[in-house]
């Protein structure tokens, strides 16, 4: 079967390269997939959880294919993570029946980081405002308007890109005040975390830059480390 891949809508640093599939065009495919095939803890999985998985995954080829010239397999570690394949750094992210990945050559591990997340609303807004955002970042969601639900969306989908970018190189957890997102830029579509000082250090640097792009009422956001 062919499957339907498009590329984001979101700017990738260069020599990167980022898809997306839509869920439902896999499931046909995962229905017909070997129980051997799948890791062990998605065998008695739920159809729509495989098809979520292998969407993430076929992406995943798709972006190194787009982004080295060459097919590649992405395999899975110890802990069920992505393991991308030598030279090669990537992410994947899923939300509400898509699946994305973003991959580009690299000589260290992780760097790289895909989200994709809606625009927050309702109970899921005022729980990321309590849970994820500092005492400043709350301070841009007081009105309530669609500039404050993108200012939380776009400060959750960033914080997510650079704990998938980061977790391999810091190998521990990040938490959600160790970053605050100090600026959005509309007209380039970027924005600016900067870092509390333990990841600042980590990673050597005090800041970090990624890009954003908004398709409907959903949001991807990607970062590459230098």
């Amino acid at each position: 079967m062919t499957l339907a891949f498009r590329s984001l809508p979101v700017g990738l640093p260069p020599g990167h390269a980022g898809v997306r599939i839509a869920v439902d065009d896999v499931v046909p495919l995962a229905a017909v997939m070997a129980t051997p095939d799948w890791p062990s803890e998605l065998r008695d999985a739920v159809a729509s959880r495989k098809a979520d998985y292998l969407a993430g995954r076929l992406a995943a080829q798709e972006a190194i294919r787009r982004a080295i010239g060459e097919s590649a397999e992405v395999g899975r570690d110890a802990i069920g993570a992505p393991q991308w394949p030598a030279g090669v750094s990537g992410s994947i992210s899923h939300h509400n029946g898509v699946a994305c990945a973003v991959a580009g050559p690299s000589t260290a591990p992780g760097g790289v980081g895909v989200d994709i997340a809606p625009l927050l609303g309702g109970d899921s807004l005022r729980a990321v405002i309590r849970q994820c955002l500092t005492e400043a970042e709350q301070g841009h969601t007081l009105a309530g308007d669609r500039f404050a639900r993108e200012w939380a969306s776009i400060a959750f989908a960033a914080k997510e890109s650079l704990f998938k970018a980061a977790h391999p190189r810091v190998a521990r957890f990040i938490g959600f005040d160790e970053a605050a997102l100090v600026e959005i830029d509309p007209e380039s579509r970027h924005w600016t975390l900067a870092l509390a000082s333990r990841l600042a250090g980590e990673l050597e640097a005090r800041e970090v830059t990624g890009a954003y792009a908004w398709d409907g009422d959903r949001l991807f956001a990607v970062l590459a480390l230098a």
